[in-house]
């Protein structure tokens, strides 16, 4: 790994990572500490031994925070002791959420509420707070880095309808906040990983309370947690390129979606290419809505289907 403290053009960057206690929040903070970057972490449980030995190791330059991210005062507490501890945030890196399997009949309208308020509503908190701070370092920029999931680009797996959805909502409001932040020079990337090699099967999965047998929810349970430690996605490797998000030289295009892990890759294509062929076999109907269009029967669309 390059040593950035080395380079000229290296600067001590501030990260504000919520979701540290395991994973890939976990692991990135160790990426950004071996950097010689600064780090202030949010979670729940701030009591894992993991973490207590990386602030022990790093007490200059990291702070763990347990904070309640669905309260927004907890976040604006949070936000406001980083400032104070370090005097601003550079990156912020929504990660914080968990993971929802049941189908829609299954899971309670609580279940899902409480769902959209971790994976959803806990990131506008954060990004609420932090974005008055970023912007007003236009000359430096900086970078919110949302991580999301491929099954918030393409939700072909069953079991996941809330998960799709609070990862696409995320999607939307990354795409919306990245306009809003050009002109201050404030970089959005949204991160769509793949399966990668954490447990977040076994740490960050939940299961509909009252699972309905014809769903097979419990089996798919079963298939999640037998693919702990099989996944091709290594943490350590996705860390890395997340790092270096904040290292692309003024000027070049920083991406605003960022697909992590071959498996991701594979089901971003697919659905690109079910989007094109539906645009494609859609096309006339789609134009014939114009106020100056002649209208065209449904009949005469050709209705082959994509494999």
């Amino acid at each position: 790994m390059t040593d950035n403290k080395s380079n000229n053009n290296y600067k001590c960057r501030i990260w504000y990572i919520t979701g540290i206690s395991q994973g890939l929040g976990l692991t990135l903070v160790r990426e950004c500490l071996l950097n010689g970057d600064k780090v202030v972490g949010t979670t729940r449980n701030p009591d894992v031994q993991e973490l207590k030995d990386i602030a022990s190791e790093h007490s200059e330059s990291f702070m763990v925070l347990k904070v309640d991210l669905t309260n927004e005062d907890a976040v604006k507490d949070s936000i406001d002791q980083t400032i104070k501890r370090f005097g601003g945030i550079d990156v912020v890196v929504n990660n914080a959420g968990y993971g929802l399997l049941g189908s829609l009949e299954e899971l309670k309208p609580e279940e899902i509420r409480t769902h959209f308020e971790v994976n959803l509503f806990a990131v506008i908190n954060v990004l609420r707070h932090a974005v008055g701070h970023l912007r007003q370092q236009p000359a430096t920029g900086g970078n919110i880095i949302n991580i999301s999931s491929i099954v918030g680009f393409n939700s072909s797996l069953p079991g996941n309808v809330s998960y799709a959805a609070t990862k696409y909502a995320l999607g939307g409001l990354s795409e919306a906040l990245a306009k809003e932040m050009e002109p201050f020079n404030v970089k959005v990337t949204i991160v769509y990983p793949g399966c990668f090699r954490t447990n977040f099967f076994a740490g960050s999965y939940r299961v509909a309370s009252e699972p309905i047998e014809c769903y097979k929810t419990k089996e798919t349970e079963q298939e999640c947690l037998a693919s702990q430690g099989k996944q091709r996605g290594d943490p350590e490797k996705a860390a890395k390129v997340i790092y270096q998000l904040t290292r692309i030289p003024e000027g070049t295009p920083t991406p605003l979606h960022l697909f992590l892990g071959p498996d991701a890759n594979e089901m971003a294509q697919q659905k690109i290419d079910i989007l094109q062929h539906d645009l494609n076999q859609w096309k006339s109907i789609t134009d014939s809505t114009d106020i100056y269009s002649s209208a065209i029967k449904l009949n005469k669309i050709n209705t082959n289907r994509i494999e």
